[in-house]
């Protein structure tokens, strides 16, 4: 199932390819996007190639699966770390308060690296027109609203 699972996450990374090679507006727009949207691929291509796997024999009823040299290390250090924290009480509270109190005093600052700063003095006009305007209506009408627009200062 490995294969199957790269590949398909490999095509679907090679779809923003192409937005990472924006530049201007377009590419301060939609680069954090695309760099969200592959981080977070990656990063369940990961767990579902090391993880998954890994826990199956625990989360199934057939205890008789064999674990593998690494799993059963993995285990090995869970249980070593899972019984410092349990015997030391305190600290592993005190960790879990100091994580807690940064991820409160994170919160201002959520969102804020994937909307970039926009002043670079463009205005960007839209216009809507009926269905039924003719081509030539279409661009006197873009045209005047231009010039409008062009009026204003600063």
């Amino acid at each position: 199932m490995a294969r199957p699972i790269l590949f398909g996450v490999l095509i679907i990374i090679a779809v923003y390819l192409p937005i990472f090679t924006l530049q201007g507006l377009e590419g301060k727009m939609f680069r954090p996007m695309a760099i969200t949207v592959c981080s977070a691929l990656l990063g369940s291509l990961l767990l579902s190639l090391t993880v998954v796997p890994s826990s199956r024999p625990t989360c199934s009823r057939d205890r008789r699966a064999p674990r593998g040299a690494l799993v059963h290390r993995l285990r090995q250090v869970y249980v070593r770390h899972l019984d410092d924290a349990m015997n030391h009480p305190v600290r592993t509270m005190g960790i879990a308060l100091a994580v807690v109190v940064v991820a409160i005093a994170s919160v201002p600052f959520l969102g804020t690296e994937f909307m970039p700063k926009l002043d670079e003095g463009s205005i960007l006009v839209e216009t809507r027109k009926l269905p039924s305007v003719s081509l030539p209506e279409s661009v006197e009408v873009s045209t005047r609203v231009e010039r409008i627009v062009r009026t204003f200062r600063r």
